[in-house]
């Protein structure tokens, strides 16, 4: 569980999103990135218990973006 890592479904998917809700961006940043970079590199499924709709899932690459996709129940 990713619990408050990001606060908007843009912040894990967008490279350099900025969030108001961040005291310390550059912090933020660098945080998010490791997250981001782990759970790619390991494939390690996660799920984000603030965003409706999101299940458990796995980030995926494809064209250079990140995406989203959920895992079968």
């Amino acid at each position: 569980l990713i619990g408050d890592l990001v606060h908007t479904q843009p912040e894990l998917f967008e490279i350099g999103w900025d969030s108001t809700s961040n005291v310390d961006s550059a912090a933020a940043h660098a945080s998010i990135e490791r997250m981001r970079n782990l759970i790619l590199k390991r494939d390690i499924p996660f799920a984000a218990a603030h965003f409706p709709g999101m299940h458990w899932g796995k980030l995926v690459t494809s064209g250079g973006k990140v995406g989203y996709e959920e895992l079968p129940d």
